[in-house]
């Protein structure tokens, strides 16, 4: 979200090169943003993230060691990430070794072998992962949450799947979900460096030959909304962990920029949010408590996580629901909320500095939405929102008897 937005060309195959000139480093982040997630694995949970390993383990041309070394031994950085709906596959490299990494990234992403040794030997890797997850309860509960919220859907799978889906993958299931995601009109190429974008073009140019058969848009089914449900896990933890949440306003919703900074105000990043300041400054009954607003195309969901001593739960949820009905029952003043903006104002501000969150951004607002709102844009959408629109939202979003609820207790 920068304020200068980035230029854009399309190549003949429909492949979008996505630039923004980076002023002040020697340093290129680059990468492919890829339309296809998670929720696109269809029947089986875990095939985007087993893909994303996959890209790593070999190509035509190159073994999964020259993979990994190619720019390493410049001192590199090749990573990647799949999400709900899109996939990322990136470097950051010194500028001069820009045309290494394009290239190396344009080789796994498009000549990928998934040799089904390599396959065999990367499923224990993610087994480790899958397992490291299970002892996360701070990630595990929401991935949880989302099952329950979304039951049957896509968008309630693991991201990383389980032992039992990851084992029906094979390499021609792999091949097939190239075939069908990984076509350059689903996929943008997007560079953030200091090197002209004249020369950015030259050297993404060999890319505009590829092609992958006929181009279908993702089919995704909205998934259902009207579900309630209230859980508790017995586990072997030693603390509660909890999950509240309901299902909030998606992507492109006029109340989208409302919520954002409401959640801000709730239980976001700063210290101060209202949510810590009771919860952990006022009671100390909390390491860690926050809000979150994560919004899709068709859905979205508005949800509170925090850990606490079991005895301590009951009256960490009644703060939590005092300070819910606050909002909901006494209007911010004037002062109030523009502190409130001021402050998610410069948090946005200071998000220019994350290249990999900025490339990320750039490419999904180009492959979804064909355009990319500038950080001007949403700053003047956000200094917009009303005190009684604050409220609104409030009234609507958080009510405390409607949220959702997963705890994680402690088994006795």
């Amino acid at each position: 979200m920068f304020e200068d937005m980035p230029e854009i060309i399309t190549l003949k195959n429909g492949l979008r090169i996505i630039y923004k000139e980076a002023l002040g480093t020697q340093t290129t982040q680059c990468g492919f943003v890829i339309n296809t997630g998670a929720r696109d694995d269809g029947d089986f949970p875990g095939l985007a993230h087993c893909f994303e390993h996959m890209l790593f383990k070999g190509t035509t041309k190159r073994n999964a060691t020259q993979v990994l070394k190619r720019l390493e031994v410049v001192g590199g950085e090749l990573n990647a990430f799949t999400g709900k709906d899109l996939t990322t596959v990136y470097a950051h490299v010194l500028s001069i070794h820009f045309k290494r990494a394009t290239e190396l990234l344009a080789d796994i992403v498009l000549n990928s072998s998934f040799k089904e040794k390599e396959l065999a030997r990367e499923k224990k890797v993610i087994k480790e992962e899958i397992n490291l997850y299970l002892d996360t309860p701070e990630e595990n509960i929401f991935d949880e949450f989302q099952k329950l919220q979304y039951p049957h859907h896509p968008m309630g799978y693991n991201i990383l799947g389980d032992e039992e889906s990851l084992q029906t993958i094979d390499s021609p299931t792999l091949r097939e979900f190239w075939k069908k995601f990984y076509h350059p009109k689903n996929m943008a190429y997007v560079v953030i460096s200091n090197i002209p974008f004249k020369q950015v073009v030259r050297a993404c140019k060999f890319m505009e030959t590829w092609e992958n058969g006929e181009f279908y848009k993702p089919d995704r089914a909205e998934p259902g909304k009207d579900v309630r449900f209230s859980k508790v896990v017995e586990t072997e933890f030693n603390q509660v962990y909890a999950c509240l949440g309901a299902e909030s306003y998606p992507y492109h919703h006029p109340k989208k920029e409302a919520m954002m900074l409401l959640n801000n105000i709730l239980g976001g990043p700063g210290m101060n949010s209202r949510l810590n300041l009771a919860v952990r400054e006022k009671h100390g009954l909390t390491y860690q408590i926050d809000s979150s607003y994560t919004a899709y195309d068709d859905c979205a969901l508005f949800y509170i996580t925090f850990s606490t001593e079991e005895k301590h739960l009951k009256k960490t949820l009644k703060l939590i629901e005092k300070e819910l009905q606050l909002l909901i029952d006494t209007p911010l003043t004037k002062y109030q909320l523009q502190q409130a903006k001021n402050q998610f104002h410069g948090q946005l501000q200071l998000a220019e500095e994350s290249k990999t969150s900025l490339l990320v951004y750039y490419g999904k607002s180009s492959l979804k939405y064909n355009s990319i709102e500038g950080l001007d844009e949403l700053l003047a959408k956000v200094s917009i929102v009303t005190i009684e629109e604050l409220q609104a939202v409030a009234q609507q979003m958080l009510q405390f008897n409607k949220l959702n609820t997963l705890i994680f207790k402690p088994s006795k």
